[in-house]
Formats: structure tokens, sequence, C-alpha cells
């Protein structure tokens, strides 16, 4: 059996900054950290200034909030927005 990758995509104001599969995902959601695997069910929820980690294998990459945004988690992966 296949193991199954989360779908990700990150936007800023201006431009796409990562698409990609991975096997994690956490935000930095308005109540605390907020963390994603292949299957989670719907969500949509207020960023807060922090940092991304996403993580696939052994690799991760970050990706700083310095303002605000939202993360909109869907059958198809996450997406999440920044301002």
């Amino acid at each position: 059996m296949a193991v199954q990758k989360l779908p990700v995509e990150i936007y800023g104001e201006s431009k796409k900054l990562f698409s990609g599969k991975c096997d994690s995902i956490i935000v930095p959601g308005a109540a605390g950290e907020l963390g994603f695997l292949p299957g989670h069910t719907r969500l949509v929820s207020p960023l807060r200034k922090g940092t991304i980690r996403i993580t696939d294998g052994m690799n991760e990459k970050q990706f700083e909030v310095n303002e605000t945004g939202i993360v909109c988690v869907e059958k198809n992966g996450v997406r999440v927005i920044l301002k």
C-alpha cells in the first residue's frame, strides 16, 4: 500500500510560495499550533504570527508568518493564504 501524502499550497500576497506534497504541516493557529496529516477533516482557521513547518520524511521546510492569514483544510489538501 502506497504512503499517502498531503498536498499543500502556500500563497503570499503576490505569489505562490510553496506547492508540493508532504507527510505533515504545522501552522500557527489563532488559538495555538495546528497540525495536519493526510485525511484530516475539513477546517478553516485564522493564523497568527509564527512559523509554518512542513515535514516530508526527514526534510523540513519553514515559512514565517509575519502578519496574519488563513488555513483551509479540504478533502484535496491544505491551502494557506498569508497577508
